[in-house]
């Protein structure tokens, strides 16, 4: 836009009036310059002095517009001294009304005041052409009018059409007023050549002086032009393709009529298809446009707007907020080229106002390269002149400070130490807090007060459901195997209840001691508890819920397998207490190898004591032998039987029985 100024504008119309043009035109091109250049300075492309001074210039074309259509004004500025003298020969030749012959002139006549009626009215010709050059003029350059855009508000096209207008006559002159083919062809040379478009033939038909216009181009059009219309639209490649056109027509049967009429350029259009042969577009040799939504589009790979001017910078401004967006996945790439160096300002524009600075060599500073707080090299080393030596810097809401406490000496960092002999040492605990949606607390971990260095080695691996053990040297792994034995001294003072989940697992308790107690439950708090405790719910139990064996077969076995005692010498507590609400024997001495003893010591569910017998029928029965019959015994006793086993019809709660007896031989029977 650094084209267009205020001298170029008043040169355009100085040529504009040179060529005659009407005065309505003017008016038009005037007015759209007029819009253009404000639209321009809307966008930032013209600076505001360069506006101001092509405004000026306009309102004063504007303002000095000639009202007067049927006067045309062809004159250039620096020969209006000449005007007077040429007008007066013009006006002169206007009023003579005679014509002389060279030789009448001396056959003439004329009175004395003749000549002086010719300088009054040369006079007052003089005077009449002066005041409407300065009414022309004051209406040129201080008289403004608002005129309405020359270009249209969304991006159209005009229709590629040919206006030709001609006179058909006969060979003897006369006008030809029938219908009559005509054929039009578009050559790019003046002669010969192949015909690039041809329009025809179509049947023409000229007034009555044989005069006709056609719109060539114009069939299928929309609207429908008015006037007659010959060929389809004109393509586009003949005009942008072409640096000249040439017309060639045929009327009939004739040859083409010679020479052929060169289309010649315009010097204006209000809606014109290309400039210079390039049309608008988002395309490459295209001329981009804003759309209707204020976007200039470009859809070209590897797309640039690019200053070509090394002279001067190259500045894109934004009356607001500036953004640089990319789609999707691309990237936003601030380049500077050779020895360029990338600035980030804000609050001015000059290096006093850098906030951050990269340098050819891939160097960082905060905020500039010679006064910078915060510095990397090309490499990505971070160096500040602010600080103590290896410590590293602290950022406050001020600054950088020295005040940080993580010490990097080059080989080690330490937290709270600056003598750190460790990739990271830290004095004092270290504290891992804790997940979830409002992290509270830490895990810490604190050393003790040791004596040397302790190394602990992680593990490897994860085992499932195992734990952490470790070797002597520090070695931890993670094991779901328990360990072969446990210290009892270490498992005390439990603060829940014990649960053991055993499944189909069995619980042994091997001791090799020979003296002492292997396994003690003192419970010497109790009073109306349970010291031991084992049940079952089982309605299918076949085996024995406890049991007590002494296998070894060793004559020095004197001890007891199982002791119940109750020492306290005035304690009226029962040792032993058998319930049975069932069925079966509540208490059995079975001597013999398998449980199948049929001589046992039993006490059965009812209270009743057998001595040699499985079933007492008493009280207590002692037998020796096993019962002979449905009612006789064998050398036994009974008390309390209920129903006489004796012969006869005597009842008896003790009696004595031999074998062998059919009587009471020697037999003893009380209660009868």
């Amino acid at each position: 836009m650094q084209g267009i100024n205020r001298k170029k504008i008043h040169e355009y119309f100085i040529k504009l009036n040179e060529r005659g043009e009407n005065l309505e035109v003017i008016n038009r091109k005037i007015r759209a310059i007029d819009k253009f250049i404000y639209w321009a300075y809307k966008q930032n492309l013209i600076g505001n002095e360069n506006y101001q001074q092509i405004k000026a210039e306009i309102d004063n074309i504007v303002k000095s517009k000639i009202k007067n259509q049927n006067l045309k004004l062809k004159f250039k500025i620096k020969k209006l001294i000449n005007l007077p003298k040429e007008a007066i020969n013009k006006i002169k030749s206007k009023f003579s009304k005679v014509n002389l012959k060279k030789n009448q002139i001396s056959n003439i006549e004329y009175p004395t005041s003749y000549f002086n009626i010719f300088k009054y009215i040369g006079f007052l010709s003089l005077i009449i052409f002066i005041s409407l050059l300065s009414f022309g003029l004051y209406n040129r350059f201080f008289e403004k009018q608002e005129r309405t855009f020359a270009f249209p508000q969304n991006l159209t096209r005009a229709g590629r059409l040919l206006s030709f207008q001609g006179r058909l006559t006969d060979s003897l002159g006369n006008p030809i007023t029938t219908a009559t083919n005509v054929t039009f062809r578009l050559y790019n040379v003046s002669t010969g050549g192949t015909a690039l478009y041809t329009a025809g033939p179509c049947s023409i038909t000229p007034d009555q002086d044989g005069i006709f216009s056609v719109l060539i181009g114009g069939s299928g059009y929309s609207p429908t032009p008015p006037q007659s219309v010959c060929g389809t639209e004109i393509p586009a490649s003949i005009f942008t393709e072409n640096a000249n056109v040439y017309m060639g027509v045929t009327v009939g049967a004739d040859s083409e009529m010679t020479p052929r009429q060169q289309i010649a350029n315009v010097g204006y259009a209000i809606n014109a298809e290309t400039l210079q042969g390039f049309p608008p577009g988002t395309g490459t040799s295209n001329i981009p446009f804003i759309n209707q939504d204020g976007n200039l589009l470009i859809a070209v790979a590897n797309p640039g707007v690019r200053s070509t001017y090394a002279s001067a910078d190259f500045t894109i401004s934004s009356a607001k907020t500036a953004i640089l967006q990319s789609a999707s996945i691309g990237d936003v790439v601030l380049q500077a080229t050779e020895s360029g160096v990338l600035k980030f300002r804000t609050g001015g524009n000059t290096d006093v106002n850098n906030r951050l600075t990269i340098s050819n060599t891939g160097v960082v500073a905060i905020p500039s390269l010679s006064t910078g707080v915060l510095q990397t090299n090309a490499i990505g080393e971070i160096s500040s002149n602010l600080g103590t030596a290896n410590y590293i810097p602290k950022w406050t809401n001020l600054g950088l400070s020295n005040t940080s406490s993580i010490y990097d000496d080059g080989t080690n960092v330490g937290i709270g130490t600056i003598s750190p002999n460790q990739k990271l040492s830290v004095a004092g605990s270290l504290g891992i807090i804790e997940g979830g949606v409002t992290p509270t607390y830490y895990t810490i971990f604190q050393g003790g007060d040791q004596s040397g260095n302790i190394t602990y080695t992680l593990p490897t691996s994860i085992v499932a459901n195992g734990f952490l053990t470790t070797d002597a040297s520090g070695i931890l792994s993670w094991t779901n195997t328990l360990p072969t034995t446990v210290t009892w001294s270490n498992i005390t003072d439990p603060t829940a209840n014990l649960t053991l989940n055993h499944g189909t697992y069995t619980t042994t308790f091997n001791t090799s001691a020979t003296t002492g107690t292997f396994f003690t439950i003192n419970a010497n708090s109790l009073t109306s508890g349970k010291g031991l405790y084992l049940s079952s719910t089982s309605t299918g139990l076949t085996g024995n819920l406890a049991e007590f064996v002494l296998s070894g077969s060793n004559a020095g076995n004197t001890g007891n397998v199982v002791r119940i005692a109750q020492t306290g010498t005035s304690s009226p507590a029962v040792p032993l207490m058998v319930t049975n609400v069932g069925t079966g024997a509540s208490f059995i001495v079975n001597d013999e190898t398998g449980d199948n003893d049929a001589t046992p010591f039993l006490i059965d569910a009812s209270g009743n004591v057998g001595i040699g017998t499985t079933g007492p029928q008493g009280l207590l029965e002692i037998k020796s032998v096993a019962n002979d019959g449905v009612s006789n015994f064998a050398n036994g006793l009974v008390f309390g039987r209920n129903v006489s086993p004796l012969q006869g019809n005597n009842w008896g709660h003790a009696a004595i029985w031999t074998v062998g007896s059919s009587g009471w031989r020697g037999n003893l029977v009380f209660g009868t």
